[in-house]
């Protein structure tokens, strides 16, 4: 498996307006219960509404592709005509590992909103400075990018 595509299914789209809705109700409630600040709550809440939207329909509307060619890894997450790649070569991956390495410079390229089990950081240097891929690939995608890195 060179190549891997990804874009999110129905499940993950509905815990996400699970998620939403459960936002906009304890937002809800919480200027029901602080009358003072019911306009300031309900301005938040809508904001942070409209933020958890844009993050939702930016993941759930994009396709993502893994590749491994040439000793590189090529991610791209394509949204309608928008395309964002990112590509590091074996040669400059520093680790790799389940644990958020806590780099300010990550880029996420996964189609979950939230932290899943199949999280995987790319630690690596790019011109002399440390950044993170985060992403989400195949266990099979996984242990084969592992493999290539050790041979190349």
């Amino acid at each position: 498996m060179k190549s891997e595509i990804q874009s999110a299914g129905l499940k993950e789209f509905f815990i996400a307006l699970l998620w939403a809705a459960l936002l906009f109700t304890l937002g809800s409630m919480t200027s029901y219960a602080v009358s003072l600040y019911k306009i300031i709550s309900g301005a938040g809440t809508l904001l942070l509404l409209c933020v958890y939207a844009f993050f939702v329909l930016t993941r759930y509307s994009a396709v993502f592709t893994y590749t491994l060619e040439d000793k590189r890894l090529r991610v791209n997450r394509k949204i309608g005509h928008r395309n964002k790649e990112l590509e590091i070569r074996y040669r400059d991956v520093l680790e790799i590992t389940d644990a958020d390495p806590r780099i300010r410079r990550t880029a996420r390229m996964k189609k979950y909103v939230m932290r899943n089990r199949r999280d995987v950081y790319v630690v690596y240097n790019d011109k002399g400075e440390k950044r993170c891929l985060l992403f989400c690939p195949s266990a099979e995608f996984l242990k084969r990018f592992k493999k290539t890195i050790k041979k190349g």
